[in-house]
């Protein structure tokens, strides 16, 4: 599987219940495109942790989308890329909900 992580702020006002309300439409619309395998809940940053050692970022949240594959991952970010309707206004809305957000991508071994 190829997986996306997000890292990122919430906008001033947004409340964690409204961006993952938002975010889970969002990645529900994703699935039904065939864009997506899906999501794990998003997550906060614990910082007071011991494990926690990266003292680089600010950012508190965290979202895991997972694909079937970089080729899959590859479509769904030709598609965002787009912005076609009514699909764009989805991805306008949750991305207008974070602040400072931070990308990262990688693939699992093969066994």
């Amino acid at each position: 599987m190829f997986h996306m992580l997000t890292a990122f702020n919430l906008a001033p006002g947004v409340s964690e219940a409204l961006f993952r309300d938002r975010y889970d439409a969002f990645v529900a619309h994703m699935v039904e495109l065939g864009l997506a395998e899906g999501s794990d809940p998003v997550a906060v940053r614990r910082p007071g942790s011991p494990l926690d050692t990266d003292t680089d970022r600010p950012q508190h949240y965290f979202a895991l989308m997972h694909f079937a594959d970089q080729a899959q991952a590859d479509r769904a970010y030709d598609w965002i890329k787009a912005q076609q309707a009514p699909s764009a206004g989805i991805h306008r809305e949750v991305f207008s909900l974070a602040r400072d957000l931070v990308f990262l991508a990688w693939e699992d071994l093969e066994p």
